[in-house]
């Protein structure tokens, strides 16, 4: 969802597109209009100004064919989620009128020094991934209901309280942050899925099923124990993360941030020289539920091989939030008495779930589910990994 920890705008406009091993990446080029908007450089923004787009998005709500436009726009999840971002729309037709002119007009009476349609060309110029999220969009019957639009925080620091949100009338209303809304609501904050460059979208991340099926597969099955043949994983056979299971997922992503974008970590050492091999996916999702919330996708990480690698491996779940680059080293075990030292490089506004979880290639795993190995990497999160199958014959 929204990178709402750090709001550096130059940064937005550089975000690099993270390579991973499997992962394709959906691509979107811009239309000519977007790739040749001019914009008069002093009217320019320095800064997204939230409040301001967000109290006019807010009012432009009383007209129900724009709540119908966000609707539909936004049940295209073109990044996974119920995001739109508003450099991909603003020139599209509502009702006669761009989606900018009916803003522009919202917006006469409070933006100072220019026009109001020069204010808001201004805002996509510097803000492409400037976003507009719906929480609870099933629930929304936009010929009926006019949701309030909340307003991310940009501030690092603690999870907020409470939120800034503005009404059709464009009066200020503060939600509670932490409770997730029963009701539908709009967020207005940054795209933190997507990157642009050179007038392209790249989505970082691969979609991934939140089931609902399995999630009620899994309350009502217990985990299993039960003897395995020891040793549990064999050469030749691929280790492979099957799914994740959050007990409480507003624990790592607050509600008005819709799903979490998950990178899932396999660290492996090579016996030539104890070094690292890193195996990475980028997972994200939609919002299922705030509670038991089950991933089900297929990451096959690497094949175990005891001739190159030795029989530790060790996997780390994150939160990706954004922010300065940061790493920290340990040193750990990683088999025949042999020790080596273990990095771990994340944001510094990211949440970590799980960091260097031990699996020893031999050792039966604590329980299963579904006949997949269940690893408990903290009170509320959990894993499935499994090395039972040959990808390659």
């Amino acid at each position: 969802m929204f990178n709402l920890k750090f709001l550096n705008l130059k940064l937005c406009l550089t975000i690099i597109l993270t390579s991973v091993i499997f992962l394709a990446c959906d691509n979107q080029s811009l239309s000519p209009e977007f790739q040749e908007q001019s914009i008069p450089s002093t009217l320019k923004v320095s800064a997204l100004d939230c409040d301001e787009f967000a109290r006019t998005l807010a009012m432009s709500l009383e007209d129900k064919k724009v709540r119908g436009f966000l609707k539909n726009e936004a049940s295209k999840m073109q990044d996974g989620d119920y995001d739109i971002i508003y450099r991909m729309v603003n020139t599209k037709d509502v009702n006669g009128k761009s989606l900018e002119n009916v803003l522009a007009s919202k917006m006469n009476g409070f933006a100072k020094g220019v026009s109001a349609i020069d204010r808001m060309k201004g805002i996509t110029e510097s803000t492409p991934l400037l976003n507009i999220f719906i929480h609870n969009i099933d629930k929304w019957s936009e010929e009926l209901y006019e949701p309030l639009v909340a307003v991310a925080p940009i501030e690092t620091g603690e999870k907020p309280k409470t939120l800034k949100a503005y009404d059709k009338t464009g009066n200020i209303v503060y939600i509670d942050a932490q409770k997730v809304p029963d009701n539908p609501v709009i967020v207005v904050g940054l795209n933190e899925r997507m990157s642009f460059d050179k007038g392209i979208f790249k989505n970082k991340y691969k979609n991934v099923i939140s089931s609902n099926k399995a999630k009620k597969e899994r309350l009502s099955n217990a985990r299993v124990m039960y003897n395995c043949t020891y040793p549990f994983r064999q050469d030749n056979k691929w280790e492979t993360c099957k799914g994740t299971w959050f007990s409480d997922l507003q624990h790592y992503e607050d509600w008005f941030l819709g799903g979490p974008e998950l990178k899932i970590s396999y660290q492996a050492f090579f016996k030539s020289n104890n070094s690292v091999a890193d195996f990475e996916a980028h997972l994200s999702t939609t919002r299922a539920c705030s509670a038991n919330e089950f991933w089900s996708f297929q990451f096959d990480a690497f094949e175990w091989n005891s001739q190159y690698y030795h029989d530790y491996i060790y996997v780390t779940f994150i939160e990706e939030d954004g922010g300065s680059e940061m790493e920290d080293s340990i040193t750990v075990p990683i088999g025949n008495g042999v020790s080596a030292t273990l990095k771990t490089k994340y944001k510094q506004d990211d949440d970590i779930i799980r960091k260097n979880y031990p699996i020893q290639k031999p050792n039966c795993p604590p329980s299963f589910w579904q006949s997949c190995a269940e690893y408990r990497a903290n009170d509320d999160f959990w894993f499935y990994s499994t090395s039972d199958y040959q990808i390659y014959n």
